[in-house]
């Protein structure tokens, strides 16, 4: 009885550790050669297993591709949910904004792969079953969780909408650059950070 449980989990455990070298043989290549020019033969010999195990966890390059997604997204939530926006660290909403445009970026950068699979099948019409896009509007929460602090800081009318509109601005500028997009953009990380934030608080006054 115990040698097959002993089977099992490592049976198990090898399952495992084949979707995980999947999942990370993929990412590595959407960031390098983007989700459309990355072949499912490509993944499995960077992955190192066999063509039946890949099609023993995925249907197909959508379903790996969705796999991981559905997996950033989750531990994101968790890094957002971990975010100290406090005006207690940042004193002025123009550093929060500078921080947090700072950390998206950083994020975009470590995971790029994750973000050109996303932005590949959800603008392909495949119906895509996860979006990187659903991270917005925890994030907006997270940022709006603190307006009562930063509210005398803010001169539009209507604070809430303000650091909303201020937030997809943000987002949208580090989003398009980091997968390719808005050529005429300041190259520099440094310099285009500094265009997003102080365009984003032009919207606050």
């Amino acid at each position: 009885m115990n040698n097959v449980v002993s089977r099992i989990e490592k049976k198990q455990k090898r399952s495992i550790q084949t979707e995980a070298q999947l999942l990370w043989a993929s990412e590595a290549l959407f960031a390098k050669r983007g989700y459309q020019d990355t072949k499912i033969t490509e993944v499995i010999a960077t992955a190192k297993v066999s063509t039946g195990s890949f099609y023993h966890h995925f249907k197909d390059k959508q379903s790996l591709a969705e796999s991981l997604i559905n997996r950033f997204i989750e531990e994101t939530q968790d890094e957002i949910d971990a975010l100290d926006l406090s005006i207690e660290t940042h004193s002025t909403i123009d550093a929060m904004l500078l921080s947090l445009a700072n950390t998206i970026c950083d994020e975009m950068d470590r995971r790029l792969g994750v973000y050109r699979a996303s932005n590949r099948i959800n603008s392909s019409g495949d119906h895509a079953r996860a979006n990187t896009a659903s991270l917005v509007t925890p994030m907006i929460a997270k940022v709006l969780a603190q307006l009562p602090d930063y509210r005398p800081q803010i001169k539009a009318a209507d604070a809430e909408q303000a650091i909303k509109e201020a937030m997809q601005l943000i987002i949208l500028i580090v989003w398009q650059t980091r997968l390719g997009g808005s050529p005429m953009f300041p190259k520099d990380r440094k310099q285009l950070i500094h265009m997003a934030v102080k365009a984003a608080c032009a919207l606050l006054d």
